[in-house]
């Protein structure tokens, strides 16, 4: 999904009360399951049998259940709950 707007990603650590590794700046441009993924977008992963899929996908951002080292080109969110998160 598309946003109408792009969001910036500190402001979306806010709302999430999530932890940022990466860009505050960072616009945000959509949300999507990993299967559906663009650049710009931002998805979630809550298993770490899942985690090499979503860091080597095409998502920009990655709202994570734990505290990984940032990889080249990904903002990470780390949230306990990633599933479970508001919705922007």
């Amino acid at each position: 999904m598309k946003l109408q707007e792009p969001l910036r990603l500190g402001d979306i650590a806010d709302y999430l009360g999530a932890s940022l590794k990466g860009d505050p700046e960072y616009l945000v441009t959509g949300i999507n399951e990993i299967h559906k993924v663009d650049q710009g977008d931002i998805t979630f992963v809550d298993n770490e049998k899942y985690y090499n899929i979503v860091l080597r996908s095409a998502a920009s951002v990655i709202l994570i259940d734990q505290d990984i080292e940032q990889q080249d080109g990904k903002q990470l969110l780390i949230s306990e709950s990633p599933f479970v998160s508001p919705v922007l």
